[in-house]
């Protein structure tokens, strides 16, 4: 069986009630005195390239944290590529950093 493949910036899903967008990839971050437990699995985060995903942090209504293997991608947002661009400029400039 193959992997699930990672949702790219601007995919929507649904979680609940609502519709998010993915804005960025996450995944577990090392654990240090000032990691802040956050996200479905109560674990550090950091944020990482698509590639290494296991989570997708979901822009809506508000902001959501979801594993990659529980989100089913229903669409994409219909914004330029220039815009989809620049949102994943976003998330590739903050990789290597940790939720707070």
């Amino acid at each position: 069986m193959s992997a699930k493949p990672i949702p790219d910036i601007g995919d929507r899903f649904v979680r609940g009630e609502h519709t998010f967008r993915v804005s960025a990839w996450l995944k577990p971050a090392p654990r240090r005195i000032w990691s802040r437990d956050v996200g479905p699995d109560s674990c550090p985060l950091m944020f990482c390239t698509r590639d290494e995903a296991v989570y997708v942090e979901g822009s809506g209504v508000c902001g959501v944290i979801v594993r990659v293997a529980d989100v089913e991608v229903i669409g994409r947002v219909s914004w330029s590529e220039g815009a989809l661009q620049r949102e994943r400029l976003t998330a590739e400039g903050l990789v290597g950093q940790e939720v707070r």
